[in-house]
């Protein structure tokens, strides 16, 4: 072929040559230029020590030029956490995965524990198989440690090295690791276990731990997404390996420092950021058998631990999450799997065993009983005996039909995730008919995550105040301009004219909704925790959230503060490169159970006057304002506004109510926008005066496992200034119970706001002192908030008031 061209090179005119010739000079000339311009692009943006390196930008080019097949890079990444196998406790016995009862197993008989655990199962009526004659692979580890033969243990080694092996991937196939690593892990507990075909299966483990490894050593998988399912996963694969050898020792210790990692970033959340569909159906299960791997392998009690508070804490962020109608609330890219069918019990039972918690056992029990015949998928039956220890708790299965049936629960309220993800859930009891509240002030972890800091949700006989998003399409209209942004979430918008909401090409159009900084959207690559916090105040930013003040009184009020403006382009960092549209957003909740009312306050400082502030709130039907007029569409299905002072309103939703009293702003506008044609729309220049936006349906979805609020309810102040304080008063209600009367008292300048609810009389944020109630109400007692701690006197009439409780929440008797 050279030859050939030669040749027709030679045949040329030599006019036509020297253009050939100049052609080619050129060519060369800006291939290099391209070369050295790519070369100094990685450069640049790799001078970061935590952004992408020299490596990942050259194995990129070689991919996407086609030299290399996808995930087979051109230059390797160096291994990490090579060197730190002296370090760690790996001459542990098997099983080290699960059911370390088997450490002192003869296997000449069966494992008495395993054998009482069977007849249990079966007198509570779990749906497990033990068919010792099926060939069936998985049953017959189960019938090895029930009746132990030697052609049994000679069948599941010849399974066991025949093992068909599935490799991960980037692009959400994770491989079946676990599954080997946990049957050859309990397998391997038999003394009798063939040193021959111990070596062929570790061999097949060690090529595939070694393709996970080669995975996380790059930059592509990210933390709180697919790499803590490979580093769990390799975690697995890494324990099951017999560690006496020196190479063995150098994989596990790459393998634990992966995931390691990745469970240090699940104790800073302590919820999944991406949301609870996606920690299911990719993550949960894996990582929930690699944290019981950690607990066994670590010699260190006070590891020990560590890692079992974790577990339980995950544990309970199930339980918490679970809402009356026994569902998960969801937060993030939420798919069906919220309905806790299915793939939930398999976690808990892992989580339960691991660290041997009855109030996760009795949550297993719930969750049984909530689904008897799929409360595993149908495929993973045969790991119930495995997984579910039913003797962690006593309470007898038939009488845990719902959660208030759990007796060990704990309180009703709990804060997860403190200082990361924030992650409050608020009940009024444990029944089907009390009230559920969820509050998320989070930072940013994900690109499944939303931008939804400061949102809440209530729930009470039916969901009241909703999340308005659903999932389908990951790059779709709805999704991108309107599930993911801060308008489909009980928060607030702040609108500057001005503002470029496009942070990548998947944003075809600038769509200014006044939400929260966009930061990943559409895909992340974290490497590591330390990767993270790097950027948490600096480059991405994925910083937003502070918690100011948190303090839950049993049977008495829920109070939480934070500090929101680094969600928002702000003075502290704007995305645009501009001074930022806010000085500082916060956001308190506090939550009465006697009164069973969620009070809502806010305050907002602009950098401009005249930017629009509006408080969102979603429900499923409008609220009953008779003075609204219909700015566009029609009544049931179009754009409704009013204005006026205090006004209390109610909103229902089949048998349950909401009452809304909207106490500041002191003259505000209120605008709901509902009905079928409007129920996700959006102004796309974020202006007002002209209704111009779009209704942001394209990729939604109607699947019944999304709340589906029909409305959304904007209230913004009429009058422009730069500082404004929003309170709003929520009273769930279910029959023909009666809302308490809500009034603001007069303002005074030793506090934000007093307000009373029914007979009790809140003071918002007292400056620290006495503080003269000099009011003719009839309130029986006075609540006062502070996030600062210091100490307060009530004096009304002249007279000294009896303090109850001083703290962040301080009561005062008037009686």
């Amino acid at each position: 072929m050279i030859n050939l061209l030669a040749y027709s090179y030679k045949m040329l005119p030599t006019l036509a040559r020297e253009l050939v010739a100049m052609l080619f000079r050129i060519w060369a000339v800006l291939l290099t230029i391209l070369l050295l311009t790519g070369i100094g692009i990685g450069l640049y943006i790799s001078s970061n020590p935590f952004g992408p390196s020299h490596t990942f930008y050259i194995n990129k080019a070689a991919e996407l030029a086609g030299l290399t097949p996808k995930e087979h890079a051109i230059i390797e990444y160096p291994s990490r956490y090579l060197d730190n196998y002296t370090a760690l406790a790996i001459n542990q016995p098997f099983p080290r995965i699960l059911l370390t009862q088997l450490r002192n197993w003869s296997g000449s008989t069966p494992a008495h524990f395993f054998t009482r655990r069977l007849a249990e199962q079966q007198r509570r009526g779990e749906r497990i198989r033990i068919d010792c004659d099926a060939s069936h692979l998985y049953l017959q580890l189960s019938c090895l440690l029930s009746s132990p033969t030697k052609e049994r243990l000679a069948r599941l080694q010849t399974a066991l090295e025949n093992y068909p092996l599935a490799y991960p991937n980037l692009a959400g196939n994770y491989g079946n690791g676990w599954l080997l690593a946990l049957m050859y892990d309990i397998a391997n507990a038999h003394p009798g276990f063939s040193q021959t075909s111990k070596a062929v299966i570790e061999l097949k483990i060690k090529s595939l731990l070694e393709h996970h490894l080669t995975l996380l050593d790059g930059e592509s998988a990210s933390l709180w997404h697919g790499r803590s399912t490979l580093a769990a996963s390799a975690y697995l694969l890494a324990t099951a390996l017999d560690l006496s050898t020196n190479g063995h020792k150098q994989l596990y210790s790459r393998a634990y420092g992966h995931f390691k990692d990745a469970a240090d970033a699940l104790t800073l959340t302590e919820t999944w950021p991406e949301g609870y569909n996606y920690w299911l159906q990719e993550r949960g299960f894996p990582i929930a058998l690699a944290l019981s791997a950690l607990k066994n392998m670590a010699t260190d009690p006070t590891e020990k631990q560590r890692i079992t508070t974790l577990m339980r804490r995950i544990g309970r962020w199930h339980l918490y999450l679970t809402r009356p109608d026994n569902r998960i609330e969801g937060w993030g890219d939420e798919g069906s799997r919220v309905d806790l069918k299915d793939g939930s019990r398999r976690i808990i039972d892992v989580l339960a065993q691991a660290s041997q918690d009855p109030l996760l056992a009795d949550y297993s029990l719930y969750l049984k009983n909530l689904y008897p015949t799929s409360s595993y998928y149908s495929s993973n039956h045969w790991l119930i005996p495995i997984l579910n220890d039913p003797f962690i708790s006593a309470t007898e299965p038939a009488t845990v039909r719902t959660v208030a049936d759990i007796t060990t629960l704990e309180p009703a309220a709990m804060l997860f995730g403190k200082d990361a993800s924030n992650h409050l859930v608020i009940r009024s009891g444990w029944g089907n008919d009390d009230t559920f509240i969820s509050f998320r002030a989070s930072d940013i972890y994900t690109h499944h995550q939303h931008y939804d800091a400061g949102h809440f949700s209530l729930f009470k006989g039916e969901p009241l105040a909703s999340n308005s998003s659903t999932y389908a399409d990951f790059f779709s209209d709805h999704r991108l301009n309107y599930a993911i942004r801060s308008i489909a979430k009980n928060t607030l918008l702040i609108i500057d004219p001005t503002e470029k909401v496009k942070p990548n090409k998947h944003f075809k159009t600038n769509i200014n909704d006044g939400g929260q900084r966009i930061v990943i959207p559409t895909g992340s690559a974290l490497t590591s925790l330390e990767h993270w916090q790097s950027q948490r105040f600096d480059g991405k930013h994925y910083g937003t959230s502070e918690l100011l003040a948190y303090e839950h009184l049993e049977g008495v009020a829920t109070y939480i503060k934070t500090d929101l403006t680094r969600a928002y382009n702000s003075v502290r960092f704007d995305g645009n490169g501009g001074d930022g549209k806010v000085s500082r957003v916060t956001r308190s909740l506090l939550y009465l159970n006697q009164e069973d009312a969620l009070i809502i306050y806010d305050e907002v400082i602009t950098t401009k006057p005249e930017f629009t502030k509006k408080w969102l709130l979603h429900t499923y039907e409008p609220f009953n304002d008779q003075n609204a007029v219909i700015l566009k569409g029609v009544k049931d299905n179009g754009i409704i506004q009013s204005k006026g002072k205090h006004r209390s309103l109610t909103s229902r939703h089949s048998n349950s109510t909401l009452t809304m009293d909207v106490l500041l702003p002191e003259m505000s506008q209120l605008t709901q926008i509902g009905g079928p044609d409007y129920r996700y729309y959006v102004e796309t220049d974020g202006d007002d005066q002209t209704l111009d936006g779009a209704n942001q349906v394209a990729g939604s979805s109607a699947e019944k496992w999304f709340d589906q609020p029909q409305w959304r309810t904007e209230l913004s102040p009429i009058q422009a200034q730069t500082e404004n304080k929003f309170l709003v008063v929520l009273q769930p209600r279910t029959g023909d119970t009666k809302a308490l009367e809500v009034m603001l008292e007069k303002a005074t300048d030793t506090a934000k706001a007093v307000l009373t609810v029914g007979s009790t009389l809140l003071v918002l944020e007292p400056k620290c002192g006495a503080i003269d109630l000099r009011t003719d109400n009839t309130a029986k007692r006075a609540i006062l908030l502070s996030s600062e701690l210091c100490s307060m006197q009530v004096i009304k009439n002249e007279q000294p008031v009896k303090t109850l409780r001083q703290g962040k929440i301080t009561i005062f008797d008037f009686i």
